[in-house]
Order: C-alpha cells, then structure tokens, then sequence
C-alpha cells in the first residue's frame, strides 16, 4: 500500500522539504513537488528528492497554448521525474502534442476538476453545464484518446471513470483522516474510502505534514489503507 501513498511537499523551500522526508525515506515511495516549492528551487529540489531514492510526481498542472506546452514539456523531461500533469481544460491538441514526447518511463495525467472546486462553482464560475461526474468522466475520456495514461481527479468522481475507462490510472488528491480538518477541500476521502474507490494514487498532504509525528501518521494511512484490502 505505501506504493499508493504520494507525499505532497507543500513546504516554501528545499531545505525544510528536505528536512522534513529525510526520516520517511526508508517507508515512502513517492513524493509531490508542486508549484510552491518548484518555482522556488527549481530543477535542483527535483535530482535531490531522486538522489535519496524517491519517485518524483511534478505537480505543475501545464495549461497554455498547445506550442507552448509542448515546448515546456520538452524541457522538463530533462528532469528526473516519474509523473507529469496536465490541465484538459486546454484541450486535446496541447495534450496530443505533450504526449508524442513521453518517455515510457513517466506517466503523463490529466487534470479534470480541482477538488477545491464545487459543483455549483464549476457551473456558477466555468459555466459547465454539467454534473460533476459527467465533467469528469468527459475530461478523463479527453485525456486517455489524447494520450495521458490517467488522471487527476477527486476519489467521489472515480466510479464512472473506472466503469467506463479502465485503463486510466487515477491520481486522487482531496486524501483527509477523519479527523484531520478539510480546509480548503470540497470533495474528499479517507485513505480507507479512497482505497474501496479503487484509487491508484492517494496523494496526501497534510495528514502527515502536520501530524505531530508524521511516520507514525503514515504508518496509520498505511493500515488503514491495507484493512480495506483484508
């Protein structure tokens, strides 16, 4: 189960991000590098995360202009990295020209719906008509015939995406213990629930970043995680 878990490094710099895994680093598999902390350190916080063994999720979410894309996509595979993001909102041709450069080695995932985003804001602010399950299964279909191998999206939109694609691998943010608070979440799961949703990836951040000690609090998602499979 610990290969499920991706660790988000929502940390201002390298050295506090660094600090903070060096005792994980013989429990955890995978961590997240988002924009925060790759905007401040660039190219060099991804060789050190990949120097202590781990695999690197870059969580940048690319949405631009299909050229543009394509051409930043050219240069961050020099990175390093295991898995890039992409928003489908930009479409299928910026996706289609960013996936004739993967390399078998990384997986390339869609972005569907932020899990910060309701339903009501995505219809009220996107003007998307439609529920957030369609949106989502829509935008994971966009994904998977434009070449990504899976997606973004919240545990609560995975039914049907599974149902109807069941080759997309799922990447699932929105990953709270019940009692942890929710802060700015609007769709999330337990570990557990997460798990039974068939997730392939649980990307979880402030459970363990705030716990008061994260390797017991990762140790507790792992079980929780593994009492669902038993």
């Amino acid at each position: 189960m610990r290969e499920k878990i991706i660790l988000a490094l929502d940390f201002p710099d390298a050295a506090t991000a660094l600090d903070f895994v060096r005792p994980l680093e013989q429990d955890l598999r995978w961590v997240k590098v988002g924009m925060e902390l790759f905007y401040k350190e660039g190219a060099s916080i991804v060789h050190q995360l990949k120097d202590r063994g781990f695999k690197v999720f870059l969580d940048l979410k690319l949405h631009d202009i299909p050229n543009t894309v394509e051409k930043a996509t050219q240069s961050l595979l020099q990175l390093p990295m295991d898995m890039l993001n992409f928003h489908v909102a930009g479409g299928s041709e910026m996706l289609q020209q960013a996936a004739k450069h993967r390399p078998e080695h990384i997986l390339f995932i869609g972005v569907t719906q932020l899990t910060s985003t309701s339903e009501e804001m995505m219809q009220k602010d996107l003007g998307i008509s439609t529920s957030m399950e369609e949106t989502v299964l829509r935008y994971s279909q966009i994904a998977m015939d434009s070449g990504m191998q899976g997606v973004v999206c919240s545990p609560k939109d995975l039914r049907l995406v599974k149902e109807r694609l069941p080759k997309c691998i799922s990447v699932c943010p929105g990953i709270r213990r019940k009692q942890d608070a929710t802060n700015d979440q609007k769709r999330i799961m337990t570990p557990a629930e997460a798990v039974q949703a068939k997730a392939d990836f649980l990307v979880i951040g402030r459970s363990i970043t705030k716990a008061e000690d994260p390797s017991q609090a990762l140790d507790e998602i792992v079980q929780e995680m593994e009492n669902v499979q038993s």
